[in-house]
């Protein structure tokens, strides 16, 4: 039997702690029978001193210093802790082994003297309470819930703290619920609206780095293996062609996506993600930074993919420190992905350069908002500043530089929604900014000092807004925005599967999409390989579907020139196709046209839905500017009856593209 010495507080809920992973580490290992736990009592800083307030507290292993050393000594085998008393750093040569799935509760509760145990709330509590906390964060946390409340610094057990409570010392005391379900006690308490430590809950075994045998021990017990990750992704200012390639692999991958307003739809249109939008603008919040770090922490800790997907670049203006700081608490595997920053796009849409051999050498960044915080320097010709969030703010700023005695005739350039279609630019002195009355679209920077222009190749080109699954031909007409409104998704009855069963009866084989052609041929290749089309007539109908046959490996016997089935109707009567037997593998919303067009020429025709078109996932918290694009693209009905129940109906002036009369006639109702 090998013993193995378990370090631990000596508190009653240290050593109910310790019986629990015991309990646990029996149930799970399969060498429960060949180990021996010792329980082993020692003394930490944080035991001893229970005075010193925590935020007075140098140094982040106030609660495992002795642990620590007994470890490093060889006087334990496994130290066990709290998870959330871990410090920021191991101490080197002393390695985390497991740390346990949560079981039981992990909130935080006020518990109070029994003259409050009426109340139903804290809201229903009077002011003027003494409360104990040690934690700094739930300081923080009480303080913002109640500041009418007077907050006192307390240590010590649970005991010692309840014994405070219920001898009228202080009114009540938070505490993690957790604890009080570990030691049986039933005490008069109210929930609290707090987001509580990651960790809260779970527990953490620590062994000496290179001890393999022990740690391999330990591990059954260690949650971490099921974990997923987190990305702090920039998204980039504007359209999906300035995310960066790894942020594009991160989102594909992504089980839950968490953004923010300035991201631009275009990035979230069409992905199998969960969207959950949590941005903040101007003081306005769905989430608090907390319940924001809380959501992407506990979907890691399930086992998800998370991306935190920000506007711009996650370094400038986007919280970064404070989820960063949440993530590190956690102990989730984390990355942060830089985008390309508004300032960049900015300056690079416009046409203004930044820095330049004859003008500005060095840049400055500044928040613009409140204008007050802007920081102003003083005139200098070989700087250019930037300034964020400053849409209605830039007219005092302009007139801040004035007062530092920037020359009036220094150029003032307002960039709003960088890099989108909708962007705009206005090109004035910081003597017109000064003066500037009118308002515009945000977000939006302003650039001073630069080499004002008034000129924009982004602006000048057209922007093409494509609705449907497939962009690519469209890019070489300009700045493409690709918002599918479809999606498609296979079907499983059982048509389909008689079909395949029968698929030798049929005579010739009619595509009229190249969904129809990936469903068909990923059914097809469920009972066999292409061999089983031999004899049948390959029909396509337009040249992306012949382009996507041939992707799988068919050539089409045939494909009309008019690209619309109204096309193929004409070339089945000029050729009199009678006494066919054709299969149209289709979607369940398709146009019966040519169905019923070729059986009346004495053709049996099955047309069967091989998939469902459903409308494809869209960030409904993100609005689209449709009245921004030049040109809509079309390419389906379906896509014209999602597009009309998303976004309205189209503003006049914008040019439509559709690929054929069907879609057309979808548009004309659509807009008549």
């Amino acid at each position: 039997m090998r013993v193995l010495r378990l370090g631990t507080r000596g508190s009653r809920l240290a050593l109910a702690q310790v019986r629990e992973w015991i309990a646990r580490w029996r149930d799970a290992s399969p060498e429960a029978g060949e180990v021996e736990w010792e329980p082993m009592v020692l003394h930490p800083r944080g035991d001893r001193d229970k005075r010193t307030p925590l935020h007075l507290v140098e140094g982040s292993d106030f609660f495992t210093d002795a642990l620590d050393e007994a470890l490093l000594e060889g006087r334990i085998d496994v130290a066990l802790h709290s998870a959330k008393d871990l410090p920021d750093e191991l101490r080197e040569g002393l390695s985390l082994a497991a740390i346990t799935p949560l079981e039981g509760p992990r909130e935080d509760v006020l518990v109070l003297h029994p003259r409050w145990a009426s109340a139903s709330s804290v809201d229903e509590l009077p002011a003027g309470l003494r409360i104990g906390t040690s934690s700094a964060r739930r300081r923080e946390q009480l303080s913002h819930l109640r500041s009418d409340w007077e907050l006192v610094d307390i240590r010590g057990t649970i005991e010692e703290r309840l014994a405070r409570v219920s001898s009228g010392e202080i009114d009540g005391v938070v505490m993690a619920k957790v604890a009080l379900t570990r030691l049986a006690l039933e005490v008069p308490h109210l929930p609290l609206p707090f987001v509580p430590h990651p960790l809260q809950g779970r527990l953490a075994a620590v062994v000496r780095e290179g001890d393999e045998e022990v740690r391999r021990l330990c591990a059954v017990l260690d949650d971490r293996g099921r974990w997923g990750r987190v990305a702090i992704v920039g998204a980039g200012p504007g359209t999906a062609d300035f995310l960066t390639l790894r942020a594009e692999r991160l989102l594909r991958e992504a089980d839950l996506v968490l953004y923010d307003d300035l991201v631009y739809p275009e990035l979230l249109a069409g992905r199998t993600a969960e969207l959950v939008a949590v941005g903040r603008r101007k003081g306005k919040e769905r989430y608090t930074v907390e319940e924001v770090c809380d959501l992407m922490i506990q979907a890691a800790y399930a086992g998800k993919k998370v991306v935190r997907l920000k506007g711009g670049d996650p370094s400038l203006y986007a919280r970064l420190e404070e989820e960063l700081s949440w993530l590190r608490a956690a102990r989730i595997p984390y990355e942060v992905v830089p985008g390309i920053s508004a300032f960049q796009a900015a300056s690079a849409c416009t046409e203004i350069p930044l820095t330049s051999r004859e003008g500005a050498s060095s840049l400055l960044i500044s928040t613009g908002y409140p204008p007050e915080r802007a920081l102003i320097p003083p005139p200098d010709g070989r700087l250019s500043c930037v300034y964020y969030m400053a849409g209605e703010e830039f007219p005092r700023i302009c007139a801040r530089f004035l007062e530092a005695g920037w020359d009036p005739h220094t150029p003032a350039v307002v960039v709003s929604a960088a890099a989108r279609p909708e962007q705009t630019h206005l090109s004035l002195t910081l003597e017109d900014g000064a003066r500037w009355t009118g308002s515009l679209p945000r977000p939006a920077l302003l650039l001073v000092g630069a080499t004002g222009v008034s000129r924009s190749w982004w602006e000048d080109r057209p922007h093409i807004l494509v609705t449907g699954t497939r962009a690519a031909p469209w890019r070489a007409r300009g700045e493409v925005v690709h918002i599918p409104c479809i999606a498609t998704v296979p079907r499983r009855d059982g048509r389909v599967q008689e079909v395949m069963e029968g698929l030798s009866s049929y005579t010739m084989l009619i595509f009229t999409s190249r969904h129809g052609v990936a469903h068909f041929v990923d059914r097809l290749l469920e009972h066999g390989d292409l061999r089983l089309l031999a004899g049948m007539r390959v029909v396509a109908i337009g040249r992306v579907t012949a382009e996507a046959l041939k992707d799988r490996g068919l050539v089409p016997d045939l494909i009309p020139e008019e690209d619309s089935a109204e096309g193929l109707v004409s070339l089945a009567a000029k050729e009199n196709w009678r006494d066919e037997k054709i299969l149209i593998p289709c979607s369940s919303l398709s146009d019966p046209f040519l169905q019923e067009e070729l059986s009346r020429q004495g053709n049996t025709v099955d047309a069967v839905p091989f998939y469902d078109t459903v409308p494809a996932p869209y960030p409904e918290a993100l609005p689209l500017e449709v009245g921004a694009f030049d040109e809509v693209v079309f390419l389906s009905p379906s896509g014209v009856r999602v597009f009309r129940e998303r976004f309205g109906a189209l503003p006049p002036g914008i040019r439509i593209h559709t690929p054929g009369a069907t879609t057309r006639r979808a548009v004309d109702d659509a807009t008549s």
